[in-house]
């Protein structure tokens, strides 16, 4: 009897089980985002800056002044709060 190449395979055992190839076991590294920890301290920055003004215009009463510390405690508390946030973001990344 000749066998024909272009057929099909047919298993010798009418129970033998397809083989499948096993990979090896991988864990998933998750790492935060930097962006992500940077806006959110710096939103959470400014909220504290509003807060911060807003307490202050109480007693100072001057408007100019009222805006000039508003633009400047908003900008430094931003940035106080993205380099907080970053902070964060790295003790998160050592953890993991």
């Amino acid at each position: 009897m000749v066998e024909n190449p272009d057929a099909p395979a047919v298993p010798d055992a009418p129970d033998a089980a397809p083989q499948v190839a096993v990979g090896a076991v991988a864990q998933v590294r998750r790492a935060p985002r930097y962006r992500a920890f940077g806006l959110a301290g710096a939103l959470a920055g400014v909220v504290v800056a509003l807060v911060a003004t807003l307490v202050v215009a109480g007693v100072t009463g001057r408007d100019a002044v009222l805006g000039y510390a508003a633009l400047f405690t908003g900008l430094a508390a931003a940035a106080l709060g993205a380099l907080v946030g970053m902070v964060v973001a790295v003790l998160l990344d050592r953890r993991s």
